[in-house]
């Protein structure tokens, strides 16, 4: 169409690259909502942007000016500027459940255990929305390209990267369905030559000497050989610490009978092993948010 904005064009474009991507594994009703959480996420940027681009730079008087030689003055170190919190979520993990209504019942029933359920990208959300609430520094991936790219666009430097999606001994992953992993993330995938060029030169240099990159994700430091040897591949090739951990996580969600009221805590299942059988409040004191609780295996760089 010809009167048809360029604007319109890039998320109709972006929308059906997206749909493409993840038609295979995603209902019908469900790929409109993943295009539509991509294009506002972009959308959302653009205009950032531009807002920034109109924005009048301040004029800086003269006693200000030499007020400022003073303070930053050669040999006077500038203050650097903290690290910023990346945090990535596996968004290829449909609801198994097609309403609130279904859910809701599903937790009520005797015979569902939640801790134990598949935990689907809406609870990787939560989680992600509770550790960054800003959703510049939030992002999904749909499949491992998805992580690095996400990595290389955001601007630098990084503390802290944080994934929240599902995991097993030796890798992440990020769509699929309950068991089944269709994009995941594994030592091999860490050691492609084509990759190495991306990685040391558009992400390795906007981490800081101590940056983090913890994984919450079930099981993946499981198993010495499998598990610690992935985590190993990762921090080499990143030249940073990562955490893992190496039992399954719980994840809570919790409803008041007619609408779902919380999603997103966490937990070992170790810790919430006693809570099976019991309608979960997301109260317990051993549900956390990512801020508070930490992987409990680490593994750094080789020098």
């Amino acid at each position: 169409m010809e009167g048809q904005s360029s604007k319109s064009r890039d998320t109709i474009s972006l929308s059906n690259n997206i749909k493409g991507k993840a038609n295979s594994f995603l209902r019908p009703f469900e790929l409109d909502r993943f295009a539509e959480m991509v294009n506002q996420d972009r959308e959302g940027a653009q205009e950032s942007a531009l807002k920034s681009k109109a924005r009048p730079r301040a004029e800086v008087c003269p006693s200000k000016r030499a007020a400022r030689v003073k303070i930053h003055g050669r040999g006077s170190p500038r203050a650097r500027k903290p690290g910023k919190l990346i945090v990535i979520w596996a968004g290829g993990y449909p609801n198994p459940f097609a309403t609130e209504a279904e859910e809701i019942a599903a937790l009520n029933a005797s015979s569902y255990n939640p801790l134990v359920s598949q935990a689907h990208s809406g609870s990787f959300q939560a989680t992600a929305e509770k550790a960054q609430p800003d959703y510049r520094l939030r992002r999904m991936a749909l499949n491992r390209d998805n992580f690095f790219w996400v990595l290389k666009a955001i601007q630098g430097p990084f503390r802290r990267i944080i994934f929240v999606g599902h995991g097993f001994s030796g890798g992440i992953a990020f769509s699929g369905r309950g068991y089944t992993h269709y994009e995941k993330l594994e030592k091999e995938d860490l050691q492609i030559p084509e990759r190495r060029p991306l990685i040391e030169r558009s992400i390795r240099p906007k981490l800081l000497p101590n940056t983090t990159i913890d994984l919450y994700a079930c099981s993946v430091a499981r198993n010495e050989r499998i598990g610690k040897e992935f985590m190993k591949a990762m921090a080499n090739v990143f030249y940073c610490r990562v955490r893992a951990f190496d039992e399954p996580l719980a994840w809570c969600t919790s409803h008041n009978g007619k609408k779902i009221t919380s999603r997103g805590q966490i937990a070992p299942y170790s810790a919430a092993r006693g809570l099976e059988g019991t309608i979960l409040t997301c109260k317990e004191e051993i549900w956390k948010d990512v801020g508070n609780l930490e992987p409990n295996v680490i593994v750094d760089p080789e020098h």
